[in-house]
């Protein structure tokens, strides 16, 4: 049986923008969507403030991330739970040296 908030947890899963962020400009870490996961080994085009440059990733898992609070009513009250939903992460590599 499908929980009620299946959907809700179907569409914040869909809406996770593909994300890299990077302190030394040497290695990255990503956040995407559990609709496009990055495999280990691919490799990624990186937006840097220059020009993009080529990356590859090194790591990846899916990570449960709490969402909003969900409220179902019924004619014995109303129910609150917390919907919770996966999104990929992980690290890899820069291969040309680029700005932070």
């Amino acid at each position: 049986m499908d929980r009620p908030d299946g959907d809700l947890r179907r569409q914040l899963e869909a809406s996770v923008a593909p994300v890299t962020r990077s302190l030394d400009g040497r290695g990255f870490e990503l956040e995407a969507s559990v609709d496009a996961p990055v495999q280990p080994g691919s490799y990624v085009e990186l937006e840097t403030a220059g020009a993009p440059v080529l990356g590859q990733v090194i790591e990846s898992r899916m990570e449960l991330r709490e969402g909003p609070e969900v409220v179902s009513s019924s004619e014995h009250g109303s129910l609150r739970t917390r919907t919770r939903f996966h999104v990929v992460t992980g690290s890899g590599r820069v291969f040309e040296e680029a700005q932070p």
